[in-house]
Order: structure tokens, then sequence, then C-alpha cells
């Protein structure tokens, strides 16, 4: 459908108030379809599959996909293929936004899982509302 796909990562919200964010603009496609991001299980849904003691070895902010951002994340998370909630900002050299401390700093693995509920709403969210206000141009 689309000649690229992707991106698959988190966008900043008004990146999706583009027409097809990640697609050249001369593209005449009504919607990108192969917009992605990152979701999350609730705290019960990570239990299953980790520890509570590796789960509470939270990325941290800014880590990466390898988990790399600081030594106390817990390897478990990157071989469970935990990706990245940050985003380059734009703003300077460096300067990356993490949509889950964006809520603030979560103390626990319970606290960064709700987190991460709000901001894959958020990224749905401003998919729908983008997609929206495109639906007829």
């Amino acid at each position: 459908l689309a000649p690229r796909d992707g991106p698959y990562t988190m966008l900043m919200p008004l990146s999706f108030a583009q027409r097809n964010p990640g697609l050249h603009a001369n593209l005449t496609i009504s919607f990108q379809p192969e917009v992605g991001f990152t979701s999350a299980p609730s705290y019960r849904g990570l239990l299953r599959f980790m520890s509570a003691t590796e789960a509470e070895q939270i990325p941290e902010r800014g880590a990466d996909s390898a988990c790399r951002a600081g030594s106390a994340t817990s390897p478990v998370w990157a071989f469970h293929n935990y990706l990245s909630w940050s985003t380059a900002n734009g703003s300077g050299p460096g300067q990356i936004y993490d949509h889950v401390y964006a809520y603030g700093q979560p103390a626990n693995a319970s606290e960064w899982a709700a987190a991460a509920a709000l901001a894959s709403f958020a990224q749905f969210q401003a998919l729908v509302e983008g997609y929206q206000a495109h639906l007829f141009s």
C-alpha cells in the first residue's frame, strides 16, 4: 500500500498532524497504515514473563532498544524485545524525549507500566486525530 513502511517507533505527538508521518510529502495515499509504535503489557503481564526482581529493573530514561542507557537495566528487558520509548525531539543535539518519563519518574515497575499505557494511549490518540484532520483533504 505504501512505498515505505514505518516508522515503527514512538513519534512526537505533533508529527501525526503531518499528512503521512515518515513518508515523502508528495505522496497522495490517503493514510499511512504502516505507522506504529511501542506497546507495553500491564504490570501483571510483565510478571508473567519475567521475575518481579527483573521487572523492577525498569529501563532508565532514554534507554535504547538494547537497554544501554544505564547498567541498572536488566538484560531480560532486552531479551524480551524491549523497544525504546524515546524520541529525538529536535531541540538540540542529543536531546531525547522519553514518552514514559514524561509522566514523571516511576518509582517501580507498576508505575512504569502505568506510564507506558498512558504514553501508548497518547500515541493512538494523536494517530487518530492526525488521520481525521486529513480525512477529506
